[in-house]
């Protein structure tokens, strides 16, 4: 299990904290995305304050969480212009990247 360095109160973007569903549910991922795929988000795990008996809660850096699927469109961008080189406009559309 991998932890953060310091807890973070504040909430500001830099260190907006989102839950695992959440996570999941804004940024269309799945759980492989979040828990194996390179690199690898730390998180920290707090008690469920809404059902005690519920499990506990996964929370990752939000801005972690974006960045890391930044580099998975990236890397998918560039196998998919090297497989196929002559729809680099289409790959621009569905990666929604300004390359």
């Amino acid at each position: 299990m991998f932890t953060l360095c310091c807890v973070i109160r504040d909430t500001t973007e830099k260190h907006k904290l989102i839950t695992k569903t959440d996570a999941k549910n804004k940024y269309q991922l799945k759980d492989v995305d979040i828990d194996k795929r390179e690199p690898l988000l730390r998180y920290i795990v707090k008690k469920n304050p809404r059902h005690e008996k519920w499990g506990e809660m996964k929370l990752y850096l939000e801005s972690q969480v974006f960045n890391a699927i930044k580099l998975y469109k990236m890397y998918l961008y560039l196998i998919c212009s090297l497989s196929y080189p002559n729809h680099l406009q289409f790959l621009n559309r569905v990666c929604r990247l300004n390359l």
